[in-house]
């Protein structure tokens, strides 16, 4: 890998705090790609200006990279271009303690999804030790991190071994499947709301025909026959309204 000397990266730092000096909105400036100068120093690690940018422009570190319908933080970033050193600064320093961590991207996910999709062990190790990450967070797919690591044992795509690991990590933090996490409590009151619903719909049925709300027409006029129900279809109506606020 490409390396720069000590006095190249202090020429970049120079470079940066004399132009940040200038106008600090210049932070917020993005690319054709959608991404600001905070975001493009994290793509490539760029560790020596991190505390330069942030310092003239904090909200820079909030702005979301937004292109052709993606949308991710600096925290996705990180993941996905495996800058760990870049991230753990991001988590110590500007977000320890902070919401800004169960920030999701486009398709929902968490940096957490991020790092268990792509099996950053030691990322994994530092998220869930240093941060208050939501380890059982859903994405747009309805899934956990732990669902993403069970779908990639099932596939075969984890390393022998780092899987394991990642396992044992989630599990200690208590992490769980989607499906484990429904409380089974709330599907059986939901299960006795239908059950009442439909026993008063039938009820309410039951004792409009055997006595019609209403009465029934006495004679053939404005579009009704003798003996019609006079209150049938205002009946119905009601029904329909009940069930949809109830439901």
């Amino acid at each position: 890998m490409f390396q720069l000397d000590s006095s190249t990266c202090g020429r970049i730092k120079w470079a940066t705090r004399a132009l940040t000096k200038v106008r600090s909105e210049m932070c917020l400036v993005r690319d054709r790609d959608g991404a600001n100068p905070l975001h493009v120093a994290a793509m490539r690690g760029k560790v020596n200006v991190l505390d330069e940018l942030l310092q003239s422009n904090p909200h820079a570190a909030r702005a979301y990279r937004v292109d052709r319908g993606e949308r991710e933080t600096i925290l996705h970033i990180c993941i996905k271009y495996n800058q760990i050193q870049f991230l753990q600064i991001l988590l110590e320093k500007y977000f320890k303690g902070e919401e800004f961590v169960n920030a999701r991207d486009n398709a929902g996910n968490t940096i957490l999804h991020l790092a268990v999709a792509d099996q950053r062990f030691q990322i994994i190790e530092h998220v869930l030790s240093h941060t208050e990450i939501h380890v059982n967070a859903t994405n747009e797919s309805k899934q956990t991190a732990m669902d993403i690591l069970l779908l990639g044992q099932k596939k075969g795509t984890q390393p022998e071994g780092v899987d394991k690991d990642i396992q044992a990590l989630l599990r200690n933090k208590r992490a769980k499947r989607f499906k484990d996490t429904i409380d089974p409590t709330n599907l059986a009151d939901r299960k006795n709301a239908i059950i009442v619903a439909v026993v008063l719909m039938a009820t309410l049925a039951f004792q409009a025909g055997v006595t019609p709300p209403g009465g029934v027409w006495q004679d053939d006029s404005d579009g009704h026959k003798s003996g019609e129900e006079a209150m049938i279809y205002g009946l119905q109506s009601s029904i329909s309204v009940l069930v949809l606020l109830r439901f």
